[in-house]
């Protein structure tokens, strides 16, 4: 049968034949190609996107490990920023600011014998021929004139308002007036006192 087959195949059919074959493995190889070569570039692309994402990863990483030592170096700067305001909720009441104030005058050796709280914010200061102070923005304050026991030494008050100044933005001096006094002491008007808190 076979015999009969290629008894009825001339050189022509045959060379159709192997023409067709090969126009078909080419086309065949082309498609193979082109399909691989684009899976090999969308890979590439996904290779690509990846080392870019670990790449911002890592510098995140780098950035965030940067700014946890500098938080740990910074430590102390950190801890002071947050006494630099009194917190609402320490000086909720007159009382605490009281007691705040009378332990800076017994550490200083002076007696304070009277407290008076402004009204309002806007009394604070107005007591006096100075400028009301400008309260930073996103805090109150409350004012509060205090008297203390004169005359004392001139030494013991400058302590005193030291203290009260070194208490870093918690309270701020807003008026203090001194007269000479014998002895080396001097008769102290009211002191005029802003308490800042958020």
């Amino acid at each position: 049968m076979i015999e009969k087959q290629l008894r009825h195949m001339t050189a022509a059919k045959l060379r159709l034949i192997l023409i067709f074959l090969m126009v078909l493995l080419v086309v065949g190889s082309c498609a193979g190609f082109l399909y691989f070569r684009q899976q090999l570039v969308t890979y590439a692309s996904q290779v690509n996107a990846d080392n870019t994402a670990a790449a911002v990863s890592s510098d995140t990483i780098v950035q965030l490990q940067k700014l946890k030592a500098e938080m740990s170096d910074n430590q102390v700067a950190i801890t002071r920023a947050e006494k630099i305001v009194a917190d609402s909720k320490h000086y909720q009441y007159q009382t605490q600011i009281i007691n705040d104030i009378t332990s800076y005058a017994e550490a200083a050796g002076i007696t304070i014998t009277g407290f008076t709280f402004n009204s309002d914010q806007a009394s604070a200061g107005a007591s006096t021929s100075s400028p009301a102070p400008i309260t930073p923005v996103g805090l109150k304050s409350t004012g509060a004139t205090i008297t203390v026991d004169s005359p004392v030494s001139y030494k013991k008050i400058m302590n005193f308002l030291y203290s009260i100044e070194l208490s870093l933005t918690k309270m701020n001096i807003t008026s203090v007036s001194l007269t000479g006094a014998p002895n080396n002491k001097v008769t102290v008007n009211p002191i005029g006192i802003e308490v800042y808190t958020r």
